[in-house]
């Protein structure tokens, strides 16, 4: 399973791979999505191995503030 969150402005939101879930605006603003539906192509494109170095150690988050991990 994977958890994703967003953290913005130092509010941590997390974030639903779900087309219905609304996000917040400040969700979409830091992605730069304007939608759900563009939320959610965005999320498809992510991999939560990439917020993983090749020891397995959590990178943080990227410059948007969008981390993933496996749980």
């Amino acid at each position: 399973m994977v958890r994703i969150q967003i953290t913005v402005d130092g509010t941590v939101y997390p974030i639903r791979a779900d087309a219905t879930h609304e996000h917040p605006r400040a969700v979409h603003a830091a992605l730069g999505t304007s939608s759900e539906d563009e939320l959610q192509q965005y999320l498809h494109d992510c991999r939560a191995a990439d917020w993983y170095d090749d020891g397995g150690e959590h990178l943080g988050p990227d410059d948007s503030g969008l981390e993933m991990f496996r749980d």
